[in-house]
């Protein structure tokens, strides 16, 4: 019980801390779903979900096809993340910068198998 209410306290200061340096870097290692990834950030994986974007759940219609396309555009590629908050679940929300400069987010959008959300995930 201590370790969860330490962890509380502590993410969301490390969060408030990346925010004003405006940005983490990491290689992405996991695609979880299209909207949401694993990031290695020196070491310390970080959960990912994309900040304005929704897409289908898994077992969703087009759920596998958001998936397979942000494997595709950013599995393995060194990306920037520009944080905005964290859900309910502890995962940081941000947006997702690829190596070319263009928004994951966006590029699922433009795919058809994503869309703009005026809240963030929860």
């Amino acid at each position: 019980m201590k370790k969860i209410m330490v962890l509380a306290f502590v993410f969301p200061l490390l969060l408030i801390s990346l925010a004003q340096a405006g940005q983490l870097s990491g290689k992405v290692t996991k695609i979880l779903s299209g909207d949401t990834l694993k990031i290695n950030v020196q070491g310390k994986e970080w959960k990912i979900r994309l900040a304005g974007i929704t897409c289908p759940n898994l077992r969703q219609p087009n759920g596998q096809q958001a998936r397979k396309l942000t494997r595709k555009i950013a599995f393995g590629k060194r990306v920037v993340i520009k944080p905005k908050g964290m859900d309910r679940y502890g995962a940081t929300v941000g947006e997702v910068i690829l190596p070319n400069g263009s928004n994951l987010g966006h590029e699922l959008v433009k795919a058809g198998l994503g869309r703009y959300s005026r809240t963030s995930p929860k």
